[in-house]
């Protein structure tokens, strides 16, 4: 996978994340899975989303800088 796509599903699976915490789901899937919880989180964060934004484009260049 090029790098590039991979920055894009990384921050496309995110934002969702991010955004299912609006529902309930998250929520009560944790109530049965530790592992939900950890994953899914609780609340929405919203610094978070701007957080992703810069995360992923810093991942993708990660691997130029190194060389």
């Amino acid at each position: 996978m090029k790098a590039w796509k991979a920055c894009a599903l990384a921050s496309t699976i995110n934002w969702r994340i991010e955004f299912l915490q609006l529902s309930e789901a998250p929520v009560e899937l944790s109530r049965y899975s530790t592992a939900a919880l950890l994953v899914l989180g609780s609340t929405l964060n919203a610094p978070n989303l701007f957080w992703y934004a810069v995360g992923a484009p810093v991942g993708w260049l990660a691997p130029a800088w190194r060389s």
